[in-house]
């Protein structure tokens, strides 16, 4: 069983959780971090849950709120401890490259990492991709046409192209997106 936010709704979340724990199954799911509980992480293992995704995205204040997350590194790390001290996995998602990232955002989001390194069992990096119609792509909609075809061939994985800041942001860009994969591809392995 996989949800999108399976965590939103604590009273759906404990009859399910009720309900399916005879069943012996082994599931997972996504949350964000600011809507997991003690009780419902509990009910959850009970219930065969092994694994808990977060999309963290970033341990930048500044890119967490630009972003729209509605969540602090405080609730982050929180919502991980009591995750792992629970005995469920914790999976992060990260998200690297919003616009305004830098050296010092990355850092943070490295130093979040190091911190919770113990709790976290895996770890997906994204490159960070406007969708069309999304606010970020109407704000840099102008640049992001005019890169044509190549534009559409930008992947969450591979996003190498220059599409918000000046050429030295970019560069920042890819050189702390590069610091921050090696970080995590020399704990985790990606």
């Amino acid at each position: 069983m996989v949800g999108d936010n399976f965590l939103v709704n604590k009273k759906k979340v404990r009859e399910i959780s009720r309900a399916i724990a005879p069943l012996d199954l082994k599931w997972s799911t996504l949350s964000r971090t600011d809507t997991v509980d003690r009780e419902s992480i509990e009910c959850m293992r009970d219930a065969g849950c092994i694994e808990i995704k977060f999309g963290i995205e970033s341990g930048s204040e500044r890119i967490l709120h630009a972003m729209g997350k509605r969540t602090t590194r405080a609730e982050i790390v929180r919502a991980v401890q009591m995750t792992h001290d629970i005995g469920v996995g914790v999976k992060a998602f990260i998200i690297h490259g919003y616009p305004g990232e830098n050296l010092e955002s990355t850092r943070e989001t490295i130093a979040l990492l190091r911190e919770l390194s113990g709790m976290i069992s895996r770890i997906t990096l994204f490159r960070f991709v406007p969708l069309p119609g999304s606010p970020v792509f109407e704000t840099h909609g102008n640049l992001l046409r005019s890169m044509g075809d190549d534009w559409k061939k930008s992947h969450i994985h591979h996003n190498p192209h220059h599409w918000w800041g000046t050429e030295a942001d970019f560069a920042e860009v890819q050189a702390g997106y590069e610091e921050l994969r090696a970080f995590i591809d020399q704990r985790w392995g990606l």
